[in-house]
């Protein structure tokens, strides 16, 4: 049997060693109703997902780099059935970071947390490229953590955080590439993910949150957090900012303030949506739904579903969330 590469990434996508068991992806129908169990063809534990603007059945799903050399899949009809879509990349990458340009539904780009490639597709990820010039900007033994597409100033920026480098912004899809690094040292310098709220761009890192002022090019540490903590995912609405950390979800309505949502289970939050309806958060505890303070845990074909979720996706008006889990479904 050939040796299987090393899993570079676990500890930084997923924040914990876990088995590597058959990877699953659900569609979310409703609240309170997941549907049947779509299986993703991998061993790999999926860890990103990105649903094509204005063709909420068109899903790309990023895997761990391990067993199987094959780390990214598309679905055309809502994760019902896969496809490998990984022409163009490298094999054993690891697909940490994802997404689609709002406004150009074929561009979307890739992020890989093993070894640190940037790839990015022209057809909705039928086939890839190489970002050119990106994985040369990190250093020794960095690599990407998630890829975040915002509309500032009627154009798509994309921010790609790293495991060492801070942040990377390209305003052009990648021909070049900002570093916006200035006041982040240490663990902050490790970034899970970045939100734009207020016209502030805000950070979480592994040494808690920061902001980086429109006007600004330095960070600097939000010290109003309530506790200093690895912030593992972000949440821009309209009026609140949320905050995912490894003890429950943090809200904000100016992001200076924050306060814990009470109601919301002591648990990692790794990835956090809206739906407008209602906010679902994927978890060290299944999918966890709700607004303000009802929350629930989402069930599977009316059962209690507790594995661990490391992604979740969709389009405002979709009528479906797609989460990525490391459970077998059969």
């Amino acid at each position: 049997m050939t040796p299987q590469p090393a899993l570079p990434t676990i500890n930084w996508k997923a924040g914990a060693a876990i088995a590597l068991i058959a990877a699953g992806l659900i569609a979310l129908t409703l609240p309170h109703m997941a549907q049947a169990q779509p299986t993703v063809p991998t061993r790999n534990v999926p860890i990103s997902l990105a649903v094509r603007p204005g063709e909420p059945d068109w899903v790309i799903a990023g895997t761990l780099n391990a067993p199987d050399p094959e780390n990214l899949y598309r679905s055309e009809d809502g994760a019902v059935s896969w496809l490998t879509a990984s022409e163009g990349t490298e094999p054993n990458i690891s697909v940490a970071g994802l997404a689609f340009d709002p406004r150009d539904e074929d561009f979307v780009m890739a992020g890989d947390g093993a070894l640190g490639y940037v790839y990015r597709s022209e057809d909705a990820g039928e086939s890839w490229e190489e970002a050119p010039g990106f994985r040369e900007l990190l250093a020794e033994n960095s690599a990407v953590g998630e890829v975040i597409a915002i509309r500032q100033n009627r154009r798509t920026v994309f921010y790609v955080t790293t495991r060492y480098d801070a942040v990377y912004r390209t305003p052009d899809q990648g021909d070049t590439w900002d570093h916006l690094e200035a006041g982040l040292a240490g663990e902050a310098r490790r970034v899970r993910e970045v939100a734009r709220f207020d016209d502030v761009l805000y950070a979480g890192t592994h040494d808690g949150l920061y902001r980086l002022d429109e006007e600004s090019e330095t960070w600097s540490s939000v010290p109003t957090f309530p506790i200093p903590t690895i912030i593992f995912s972000l949440l821009a609405e309209e009026d609140a900012l949320y905050a995912g950390t490894a003890s429950g979800l943090y809200r904000s309505e100016d992001g200076e303030a924050w306060a814990r949502i009470d109601s919301f289970p002591n648990t990692i939050v790794y990835d956090v949506i809206s739906t407008g309806g209602r906010i679902d958060a994927a978890t060290d505890e299944g999918i966890v739904t709700g607004r303000d303070d009802a929350w629930e845990a989402a069930p599977l074909n009316d059962g209690a579903y507790g594995e661990t979720v490391y992604a979740v996706a969709n389009m405002p008006q979709a009528p479906r969330t797609i989460y990525a889990a490391t459970e077998t479904m059969c």
